[in-house]
């Protein structure tokens, strides 16, 4: 909001409309890949009206229009969200319009990895021969759904974008909520149904489709929404009702207050006066037998609001409201992108979060990605833990806990998964279907009683055992180490120490295999130098004397044994996911960010390490370590 009025402010002063420099009205903010044989024409609204109106407050209708090439998906949703009078406001400020100060800047909040994102755009429109080719409100001069249109657009780079989306993923942006995609059979299971819309803030989405009947009106528009649901006396019995609203219809249209006209007079006259009554307070939409609605309906979804979004939408004033927790987190190859539970070397390097629940209660778990173009197979699993971790889950221990829920993995921005989940420690793992894909993510929890949910679990960095071995503790090695010391001495200096060069030069000569010889590179030799250094010294040397040098030999028969056991043995190198593994062996436990750092300095461009590059890491937690008190502190 800084931003926005900054920008704002500025125009005003300067009297210039803004021109957005991350959205310019060129080509590449609408199409990518495919461009239509057709010419363009940015315009401001000014120049499409003499008055235009960003939103018409008297008017209470819908009236969008996609145009030839807008979506109608996103057009359904915009529809969905205009319903909800007050998630809308929050979505599209009102305090925006044409007249005062206006400076040709409008602002919107969309959902977006994992929280509100203030999207601002220009409002020049793209047009072919002075009309809208995408989205566009068509009573009056109203502007506010082509502004909206342009603002997704932007976030997802272009309009061309999103053409690959879909209203999954347009409904959690555009209302903050969690979809939950409802199997078919759940339309049989009416008390589920009945219990989810009257005891929280939970709005069904029903789609059908077009075309003549009784319910013509309804299935026009193939869209509408499932209020509530509820359960009556009638002559026959108990029967099921459900309240409906169509976005597409304006909200005279809506028949409030009463059932559908057809021939349910029956039902209605059986029902007791307070019942009656009850129902006539509704304030929109109108009452159908579900067994009726049933018939027609094609798919459904859920969407589910937290707290904030009840807040701001009075309609849910009279449900319960979710409770959310959210966590962000990234997947990175070699530190945290471990791949499904199929990778069992890798798994365990995913994040992983830690939620403790007391009592009984439904739940949602919600995983989003934040690639909206190149999206990952995403899915999550949630293991039943026997007692609190303090920090990240073993390999081992993830292999004897018991997996009590997968997620289906899918390629789409957003993955959920609902079911009662009972007391209990659990462990939330979301992961890529395959290692080494990256990217960030949002982890939602919705619940109807309390929960206490960790941050990223991590492991903290510490020093196992001694690093580096004293050759004269190993006696079998005195031999091969004469021979060592005299290479040594015929390229020392009068005090037996060599410098980074003198040291690559007598590593060439003396190591006996291809391995250890990887070390003899100028960077890891500076790196051993530095490492063996006594980390309490004043200054720095810059050289290694022959007692360290002894011990470094010794040292490096040692980790060349790790380095082998963790390697692909056809090509004698180390896969970027063993090095945690590898380095715990060592004598290191490291943490993710420390782990990042390495990854950094000494991957190789296809994911692997080298000996020598092993060493190096080996020698920059050393120096690390040894310079720090409190490993809390380490980068």
């Amino acid at each position: 909001m800084e931003d926005f009025n900054k920008i704002k402010n500025n125009c005003l002063v300067k009297k210039k409309l803004w021109c957005d420099p991350d959205f310019p009205a060129e080509i590449m903010s609408l199409f990518y890949h495919q461009v239509p044989n057709v010419i363009f024409e940015w315009k401001r609204p000014a120049q499409m009206h003499e008055s235009p109106i960003f939103i018409d407050d008297a008017f209470e209708g819908f009236d969008l229009d996609n145009g030839p090439l807008g979506d109608l998906w996103l057009m359904g949703c915009m529809e969905v969200l205009h319903k909800f009078k007050g998630i809308f406001k929050h979505v599209v400020p009102v305090d925006q319009n044409f007249r005062s100060n206006y400076a040709g800047i409008f602002r919107f909040r969309i959902w977006w990895n994992g929280k509100w994102e203030v999207v601002m755009v220009d409002d020049r429109l793209p047009t072919v021969n002075g009309e809208f080719v995408f989205i566009h409100n068509t009573h009056g001069m109203q502007l506010w759904a082509a502004l909206l249109e342009k603002a997704y657009a932007k976030l997802h780079g272009s309009y061309e974008a999103l053409k690959y989306g879909n209203a999954d993923d347009a409904l959690m942006d555009l209302t903050g909520g969690i979809v939950e995609s409802s199997p078919l059979p759940l339309l049989n299971q009416v008390k589920v149904l009945h219990h989810r819309l009257k005891s929280v803030s939970t709005i069904a989405l029903a789609f059908a489709p077009s075309g003549p009947g009784p319910f013509e009106s309804i299935t026009n528009s193939k869209l509408f929404l499932i209020y509530e649901t509820d359960k009556v006396m009638t002559s026959d019995g108990f029967i099921y009702i459900v309240r409906i609203v169509v976005p597409f219809l304006p909200t005279s249209d809506q028949v409030p207050n009463r059932f559908f006209e057809l021939n349910y007079n029956a039902i209605w006259d059986s029902l007791s006066a307070f019942k009656k009554k009850e129902l006539l307070a509704t304030e929109q939409g109108f009452w159908v037998p579900f067994t009726e609605l049933e018939k027609i309906i094609s798919c459904m979804r859920l969407l589910n609001f937290d707290v904030q979004s009840c807040q701001l939408e009075p309609t849910f004033a009279y449900k319960t409201r979710w409770l959310s927790q959210n966590r962000q987190g990234s997947w990175v190859k070699g530190v945290t992108a471990g791949g499904c539970k199929n990778n069992t070397e890798t798994f365990h390097l995913n994040p992983q979060f830690q939620v403790s629940i007391s009592s009984r209660t439904p739940t949602i778990i919600s995983l989003q990605q934040s690639n909206s173009l190149e999206s990952q197979v995403i899915g999550f699993t949630v293991h039943l833990l026997r007692n609190i971790l303090n920090e990240k889950a073993s390999a081992s221990l993830l292999t004897e806990t018991d997996g009590l829920l997968n997620a289906h993995y899918s390629n789409a921005r957003h993955v959920s998964s609902v079911s009662v989940i009972e007391p209990g420690i659990y462990l939330i793992m979301p992961t890529t279907y395959e290692p080494r894909k990256e990217g960030r993510f949002t982890l939602r929890i919705f619940t109807l009683k309390p929960i206490i949910m960790s941050n990223e679990l991590d492991t903290q960095t510490r020093l196992l055992n001694q690093i580096v071995f004293e050759a004269d503790s190993v006696l079998h090695n005195s031999k091969n180490l004469k021979l060592y010391e005299i290479l040594f001495l015929q390229l020392a200096d009068e005090h037996k120490t060599v410098d980074a060069f003198g040291l690559q030069d007598v590593l060439e000569k003396s190591l006996p295999n291809d391995y250890l010889q990887s070390c003899a590179t100028i960077e890891t030799c500076r790196h051993i130098i530095l490492g063996m250094e006594a980390p309490n010294k004043k200054e720095l040397t810059g050289r290694i004397h022959l007692k360290s040098y002894k011990n470094l030999l010794i040292s490096l028969l040692h980790w060349e044994e790790i380095f082998r056991e963790y390697t692909t043995k056809t090509r004698g190198v180390l896969a970027v996911e063993r090095l945690y593994v590898a380095l715990s062996k060592v004598g290191f436990l490291i943490s993710n960010k420390l782990l990042a750092m390495l990854v950094f300095k000494y991957m190789r461009r296809d994911g692997t390490l080298r000996f020598g590059d092993f060493v190096s890491a080996i020698f920059y937690l050393k120096r690390k370590l040894g310079f720090s008190e409190d490993a809390s502190s380490l980068p």
